[in-house]
């Protein structure tokens, strides 16, 4: 079995940009908290996200087209704790 290594080069870096994504989640998950991010970028990232995705899927690239998805679950989570955030810890 011979392998493309254009289909190579799609999931190393497909890997890794959801793994780039771990920590941020992480981190969210963790706080409850997302201030450090702008509403401005988690807009566009998941408007850019959901018109790539159908896309992705429509031309059969669904290594990059589950990318996508995994892009909005982890933006989407971080939205969502931003529009609900933990409540402030009170200082002893």
């Amino acid at each position: 079995m011979t392998v493309d290594p254009w289909d190579a080069l799609i999931a190393v870096g497909s890997a890794g940009f959801v793994a780039c994504l771990m920590p941020q989640l992480v981190k969210t998950l963790r706080t409850r908290h997302a201030d450090d991010l702008s509403w401005g970028f988690l807009v566009l990232v998941l408007f850019s996200s959901a018109c790539t995705l159908p896309y992705e899927m429509h031309k059969g690239e669904f290594v990059f087209g589950a990318t996508q998805a995994v892009n909005l679950l982890v933006w989407g989570t971080v939205a969502i704790v931003k529009l609900r955030p933990a409540p402030a810890r009170k200082a002893h």
